[in-house]
């Protein structure tokens, strides 16, 4: 575990390395900046794309992919259990901001490449940030904002702030929900071991200004979307807690706890693992 964590966070700081070191050429290629911002959030999206094929103990799999139109900019809001969401996220397509704290837009590890990416700061929040955002649109872009404003704990989402939804109504653009299952067991927050597993990521119906929720209040048009990304996110851990993945968890708890009762589970196990998967159906 301790190997497969230090693997990945180590090509998770080699990317932010390269890409500083490719911000140094970028910025003297004589292109406009429009252009040169296009190019370079191509390559944070190669990287992305990078570092969740080598991550090889993470299986990743999505459902209705095809419904995410990258043709037509969006606000894309999603539930949030790690930094893995952003990889998750970056990796669907080179067009893809985000709206990221403080903290994160002057870290020393990744503030620089994602300040000149055109990432927004929502410092004094997201309404004062109105412009940019539709900015960002105007250039073809489609804004992520996490509407929990913070990582949570389990896969029970925390209560949605009204920023992203605020934003979509006063700029008319479309809300596009996402909801992804099984980054709470493999790397849960707070703490820093990676752990074998399956994610499912699964791209909901496009709420469009035309749909019947969109103009509800903001705190009523929150609650709908969190709504519809739980019921996706237990959907989809429904879908991937199959025996085989559930076998792994059970296993991992009788870890250290003596050589004979390791090895009657892991025997066990195989022996009775179609049954559990019978009686689960």
């Amino acid at each position: 575990d301790l190997f497969y964590s230090g693997f990945v966070y180590g090509n998770f700081l080699l990317g932010c390395l390269l890409l500083n070191i490719l911000l140094l050429f970028f910025v003297f290629i004589p292109l406009p900046k429009a252009k040169k911002r296009m190019y370079f959030n191509y390559i944070i999206h190669k990287c992305a794309s990078y570092i969740l094929w080598v991550t090889y103990n993470l299986k990743v799999t999505s459902s209705r992919k095809s419904k995410l139109n990258s043709e037509h900019p969006s606000i894309i809001v999603s539930n949030h259990n790690s930094f893995v969401d952003i990889i998750l996220m970056l990796q669907l397509h080179p067009k893809i901001v985000f709206s990221v704290k403080d903290w994160v837009y002057n870290s020393p590890f990744f503030g620089l490449f994602i300040r000149y990416s055109g990432y927004i700061c929502i410092r004094d929040g997201i309404g004062s940030k109105i412009e940019i955002i539709q900015q960002r649109l105007a250039e073809g872009y489609s804004v992520v904002i996490f509407p929990e404003g913070t990582r949570s704990p389990s896969s029970n989402m925390l209560r949605f702030h009204k920023g992203a939804f605020y934003a979509a109504q006063q700029l008319g653009v479309a809300i596009q929900p996402i909801a992804i299952s099984g980054l709470d067991y493999v790397i849960p927050k707070g703490d820093m071991i990676f752990k074998p597993g399956t994610v499912r990521y699964q791209v909901l119906d496009l709420i469009t200004p035309e749909s019947d929720c969109f103009n509800l209040r903001l705190g009523l048009l929150s609650k709908e979307v969190k709504s519809r990304i739980q019921f996706a996110v237990n959907e989809g851990r429904n879908h991937i807690n199959t025996s085989k993945v559930l076998g792994e968890r059970v296993i991992r708890n009788y870890r250290y706890k003596g050589p004979v009762i390791e090895w009657y589970v892991k025997i066990k196990w195989r022996l009775e693992r179609d049954n559990f998967q019978f009686y689960d159906k």
